[in-house]
């Protein structure tokens, strides 16, 4: 009988980490999980114990050499975006890079998730990114208040209940006051830098990191990110242009041999009922619709994805995977 992996969750509190956390309990026999929940803990972590990060950036690196003062060894595999333009560290999405990140486990034991819109486009492209086949996106997200962490979404939430009790008629004719300010609103700009929004570098920069092994050539990408009262998934309005002619039907066909992908006809009854949030919210599709063609190689299309799942803890819960399985294959050639 295998030996249970192991693996160590820092953050199991948070909306990331308690999906990661309630995913791996439930596969037992693979995995012996330890939920660090104070920093005290981490000396009590195996030394070549994977880590699964799953807190605010601003700790990451505290927290990875503090591990590393216990001469803890093992795989960090990380949800923030704290390593993931660090030449050591690979971004991973397996249903596109799987055999990187089977490459680079052999020798570099940093690993991180993606930006959940990163994630999300990139999937929803999965079955049409070849050798430069693409040669500009142009993409506006509308990424829900979830993507905050629980306590800032929480308290986006609280604040529209008080605000629903002002009767409607002042609602609709006066300004919100100050504090109100992100509520039944959007907000305009992601991010803490003053003239470039994080999300919006982010979006650029990891995509072609992902894909520079497939792609080869870097992809022009433009980007507008805003945050809007939405609970759960985001949603992604792209212009893609190809490096080559394709019909309308080709494209459908090429988007949909994707098992995750799931496309939604343009029509209004269709549209309405399945490109929609609150009907995609929970569950592991890439749904796709809106498809339009502008010219023989530019399309426009809708895309939304649940970010806390394929955004955020399945490219990590997957990855893991890849680790046990390696590890147990160098088990086994260690006793042959």
């Amino acid at each position: 009988m295998k030996t249970p992996l192991k693996v160590a969750i820092i953050g199991a509190r948070g909306l990331v980490g308690n999906i990661v956390y309630k995913k791996l309990k439930a596969q037992k026999p693979h995995y012996t999980v330890i939920n660090i929940k104070t920093t005290k803990q981490l000396k009590h972590i195996p030394p070549q114990a994977p880590v699964i990060f799953c807190k605010e950036k601003q700790e990451a690196l505290t927290t990875f050499k503090t591990l590393k003062r216990h001469n803890w060894n093992g795989y960090w595999i990380d949800a923030s975006s704290c390593f993931r333009q660090c030449k050591k560290a690979l971004i991973v999405l397996d249903p596109i890079n799987k055999k990187e990140i089977i490459k680079h486990i052999t020798t570099n034991k940093i690993l991180c998730g993606s930006n959940c819109t990163v994630s999300i486009l990139l999937l929803a492209l999965a079955k049409i990114i070849n050798k430069n086949s693409i040669s500009e996106i142009n993409c506006v997200t509308f990424q829900a208040i979830s993507g905050l962490g629980y306590q800032k979404a929480a308290k986006i939430l609280q604040t529209t209940k008080t605000l629903l009790k002002t009767p409607i008629t002042k609602l609709i004719t006066q300004r919100l006051n100050t504090k109100y300010r992100t509520t039944l609103s959007l907000e305009p700009w992601i991010g803490d830098n003053e003239y470039t929004p994080e999300e919006e570098t982010k979006t650029k920069q990891e995509t072609n990191k992902i894909i520079k092994y497939i792609h080869h050539s870097k992809i022009k990408i433009n980007s507008t990110c805003v945050r809007v009262n939405v609970i759960r998934c985001h949603t992604l309005a792209i212009t893609l242009s190809l490096t080559y002619t394709l019909t309308l039907q080709a494209l459908v066909n090429k988007l949909k041999q994707h098992k995750i992908v799931k496309i939604v006809p343009n029509t209004k009854t269709a549209t309405q009922k399945y490109l929609n949030p609150n009907h995609i919210a929970g569950t592991s599709k890439i749904y796709i619709g809106r498809i339009k063609q502008i010219n023989t190689r530019t399309f426009s299309m809708i895309i939304i994805g649940d970010q806390l799942i394929w955004g955020a803890s399945e490219p990590l819960i997957r990855t893991l995977k890849i680790i046990r399985q390696y590890e147990n294959k160098n088990m086994r050639n260690k006793n042959n």
